[in-house]
């Protein structure tokens, strides 16, 4: 393999390193953060009963409306996780198809390199992340 191969090699190599942590970054939950561009965070449990009973208050509900209300609050947001989880699955998918295309130009070494880069960057992006779910 001559010299230009080898770089140009390791120049792809490089740019889908970046490409992936991009992604990896632009994928994470970040609960209690509103992203200016996208939704705010769904609420857990007891924020969604804070908001029924500031909406009950609000509008004088009876406790037979507030109970009905409180109930299709918390379907509302179960179907809302629900589409959330399903978006994240299909953007797993997508990292996967994309981490397969790099692989394919890439020879054995190369790819066990590439999946080691991954695990790598994939280490120091969790810890961070199950801390703003814990938050």
């Amino acid at each position: 393999m001559n010299n230009q191969t080898k770089f140009n090699r390791t120049i792809i190599i490089m740019i889908s390193g970046i490409l992936l942590l991009a992604i990896q970054l632009y994928a994470q939950d970040h609960r209690g953060q509103r992203r200016p561009d996208g939704p705010p965070p769904l609420p857990d449990s007891a924020q969604v009963v804070q908001m029924v009973d500031q909406l009950a208050g609000d509008l004088s509900l009876s406790a037979e409306q507030k109970a009905e209300v409180l109930q299709l609050h918390h379907e509302h947001f179960a179907k809302a996780r629900e589409m959330k989880d399903k978006q994240r699955g299909s953007m797993e998918n997508s990292r996967k198809d994309f981490e397969d295309q790099v692989e394919a130009l890439l020879t054995d070494e190369q790819k066990t390199q590439f999946r080691d880069i991954n695990k790598q960057h994939g280490q120091q992006n969790r810890p961070a992340h199950r801390e703003q779910k814990r938050r």
